[in-house]
């Protein structure tokens, strides 16, 4: 895959930055379910994002940890000048870094991590990269440092699809009725914005099965493996470092 279906094109990362709260089931839920996994860690002091979008959520991890630095990387240059813009107030306590998830190189640059997250970024890497992935993060972690993923994850069987596919429209429909924009449901229809009623649409999206995952994670040498929040095909999963 190269950079260029690994990017978003500029009109869909418009509609997310738009209908992200709406398009996400339980977003505010989710940033919370991952400030209350990072405040676990002992003497947090560095939190790194991967994919951090126009940095919401660093935004709320900065907001709750008044003595952590955060880094957010993106592979967008539009979405790191927002992210930069919206967390300038935090001077010296942020920083923007470029990046490809799917390239090693960055990953040893972050040795003494307390905590790497990740939301809605990592399924757009396939089975091995995943698996490398949670092996080069986890030297790089601080003792009862986490890595802390929400995505969303592959279900394993037809039945799976069908009730993830269903409960995440049922969410977004409930969502844009109570905040009267109907034209929120109608492009997360008609633009195939839910993976799981035609997961071969896009090619950019490979998620893999939460089984897995965790699995990949206690192959990495992670404990304390564990899911935290699912919902709608999407879930909160992590791993600590010990």
């Amino acid at each position: 895959m190269n950079k260029e279906e690994k990017q978003w094109n500029k009109e869909e990362s418009k509609i997310f930055s738009a209908y992200g709260d709406i398009f996400v089931p339980d977003r505010p839920v989710q940033y919370g379910v991952i400030t209350q996994l990072l405040s676990s860690i002992p003497n947090l002091l560095q939190v790194v994002e991967l994919g951090c979008g126009e940095g919401l959520l660093c935004e709320k991890v900065l907001e709750h940890f008044p003595e952590v630095k955060v880094k957010g990387m993106d592979l967008s240059p539009v979405m790191l000048e927002k992210t930069r813009k919206r967390l300038s107030v935090y001077e010296d306590r942020f920083t923007a870094q470029p990046f490809d998830l799917g390239d090693s190189a960055w990953r040893f640059q972050h040795a003494n991590t307390g905590a790497f997250i990740s939301s809605l970024a990592v399924h757009h890497l396939d089975d091995i990269q995943k698996k490398l992935l949670f092996k080069d993060l986890f030297g790089q972690l601080t003792a009862n440092g986490m890595l802390i993923l929400a995505d969303i994850v592959r279900p394993q069987a037809a039945v799976g699809y069908k009730i993830a596919a269903e409960h995440w429209d049922e969410d977004v429909r409930t969502k844009t009725d109570s905040l009267h924009k109907p034209e929120a449901y109608k492009i997360f229809k008609e633009d195939g914005w839910n993976y799981f009623e035609n997961p071969d649409a896009d090619p950019i999206d490979k998620p893999s099965t939460l089984y897995d995952q965790l699995l990949w994670l206690r192959e990495a040498g992670f404990k304390e493996v564990d899911v935290y929040w699912m919902k709608a095909g999407h879930a909160i999963f992590a791993g600590r470092k010990y």
